[in-house]
């Protein structure tokens, strides 16, 4: 084999295709420090597999040797300073070397070039090749930066994974507390419906509380303290609220509200002690117990339902000792007063003995005392408890008299006068003064108690039989057919108001009129509400 020859030439260089043996076997060859080297002549370089000697001139375009007659190689136009022809010049010593140690036959050895120096095809693309310029080092800082942030990127990946893996035991977390969550909820809705029908429950309970019992146990203050503290812990519950009040009513005091109860009287009602011994000694003028005659200016009521506080209460108020004494002091003056009220005749309707003078001498029955007659009258009643009738109404109607409270001249009749305590007469204007101040004489300052009390609430505030409301006299129907107490109000409603609402008995015409101007007045009242809604 003859050895390969690379040849210089100076002619211009001319592209010479690889042989289609040799195409596809080029490879890199790695690529030598570029080292400058002066010389005018290019070369031509090949990459052989086999060890076949090829020898090239510089005028011939095909190689000697065993390669194709149609090959033609493709030289390198560059000058000769440059990197690539000092490159060449060393692979000449270095495959010279090689063909000293191998036995090839010819002109030339051709070696395996180092895998860095590329052989081009003008068949094949080489674009992704490295390129032998200089380096651009602008893009090496740019390949740094994407290097780092590619690192970086991927760092940030590794947290946003731990993140999502964090946030998915978070999410099972969460998970179970919902449960739980729902869980408490339903378990509380079950108490909130159970505490609903508890509260139902005590609510009505409370409205038929034992007063005695709740009183007389140990436990009232505490009951008491407890109740009071749910209706302030609860101030927009109205139940509580009930609740607290109905118990309230049970244990404290209806006098001073302060105090808890611990006197019963027979009609249901309760009182701290020092109040119902102050209503004791002011009703009795300090007595306790009262003498028949004492019975008529003195007398001892509940507060609350106006009733007469009986014998039996009282001792049961005071000590045994004590209320021994005082019943021992009411016999001597018993007595003492029926030697000196002699001339003194009973009134068949308040039950009080009373002079001859203070009935009229033209009463034939003589059953009703003058005041009890005129008090009659003012009620629209015209008969006497005997059921005969008065024969000097007219006459009763024109009597007037002076007001010991704010001396005028008033009628009995129209103006409501009517004698407290010892003799003494109020108007309806002073009767009204008096229930508004301290319940005492604007003559002679003493408390009114017994048939005094009793006729300042007939007047004052009396209570609709029908309704349950307290209005004052003139706000009643006067009739003569029964004794019954009914409000106008009541009495229109009824849808014949001109019969009486208890007895059905015809009404008189100037009570008829009376109760028809009510009627239109409430139409009227009605009209203008619902004219002010719409």
């Amino acid at each position: 084999m003859k050895k390969a020859k690379l040849k210089r030439s100076n002619s211009s260089a001319v592209k010479a295709p690889m042989p289609k043996e040799i195409a596809p076997k080029a490879k890199k060859v790695e690529s030598i420090q570029q080292e400058s080297i002066e010389s005018d002549e290019e070369y031509v370089v090949y990459k052989v597999d086999s060890p076949k000697v090829i020898s090239i001139s510089n005028d011939s375009k095909t190689p000697t040797g065993n390669p194709t007659s149609d090959y033609t190689p493709r030289k390198f136009n560059q000058n000769p300073s440059s990197a690539p022809f000092k490159k060449i010049a060393q692979c000449d010593q270095i495959i010279s070397n090689q063909n000293d140690k191998d036995t090839l036959k010819g002109d030339f050895p051709i070696i395996k070039p180092q895998p860095q120096i590329i052989l081009y095809d003008e068949n094949e693309d080489y674009e992704s090749l490295p390129n032998l310029e200089p380096p651009n080092h602008e893009l090496l800082q740019k390949e740094v930066l994407i290097s780092k942030y590619e690192l970086n990127l991927k760092e940030k990946e590794n947290v946003i994974n731990k993140y999502q893996a964090n946030l998915k035991d978070q999410e099972n977390v969460i998970k179970k507390l919902n449960t739980e969550i729902d869980k408490k909820n339903e378990e509380n809705k079950q108490q909130k419906q159970a505490f609903e029908s508890i509260l139902k429950l005590a609510l009505s309970l409370s409205l038929y509380l034992d007063s005695k019992a709740l009183i007389k146990s140990e436990n009232s203050r505490e009951i008491l303290w407890e109740a009071q503290a749910l209706s302030k812990s609860f101030k927009n519950d109205k139940r509580l609220q009930k609740i607290s009040e109905n118990t309230e009513k049970s244990v404290m005091c209806i006098y001073c509200a302060k105090n808890i109860s611990e006197m019963f009287l027979s009609c249901s009602h309760s009182y701290c002690k020092k109040c119902i011994y102050d209503i004791l000694h002011l009703g009795t003028n300090g007595l306790f117990f009262l003498t028949t005659y004492e019975k008529q200016k003195y007398g001892v009521f509940c507060r609350e339902c106006n009733k007469t506080i009986e014998e039996d209460d009282i001792k049961s108020i005071l000590n045994a000792d004590d209320w021994q004494n005082w019943e021992n002091l009411r016999n001597q003056r018993q007595i003492d007063q029926e030697n000196e009220f002699e001339r003194l005749k009973l009134c068949q309707k308040c039950k009080i003995k009373k002079d001859v003078s203070l009935f009229y001498h033209r009463d034939p029955c003589k059953h009703m005392c003058k005041e009890c007659i005129l008090e009659s009258i003012s009620e629209g009643k015209t008969t006497c408890i005997c059921l005969k009738k008065f024969t000097f109404v007219q006459v009763a109607k024109q009597e007037l008299g002076i007001c010991d409270g704010c001396n005028q001249e008033l009628s009995y009749v129209y103006d409501y006068l009517t004698t407290l305590c010892d003799g003494h007469k109020h108007c309806k204007k002073c009767l009204k003064e008096v229930y508004e101040t301290d319940m005492s004489c604007k003559v002679c300052q003493k408390q009114l108690n017994g048939a005094s009390f009793e006729k300042l609430m007939k007047v004052v505030r009396r209570q609709c039989e029908n309704c349950q409301q307290y209005f004052e006299k003139e706000h009643f129907v006067k009739k003569a057919c029964c004794d019954s107490n009914i409000c106008i109000v009541c009495q229109g409603q009824k849808e014949n108001s001109k019969l009486c609402m208890v007895c059905n008995s015809l009404l008189e015409g100037p009570v008829c009129k009376q109760i028809m101007d009510v009627v239109k007045l409430r139409e009227n009242m009605r009209d203008a509400a619902k004219i002010l809604e719409n």
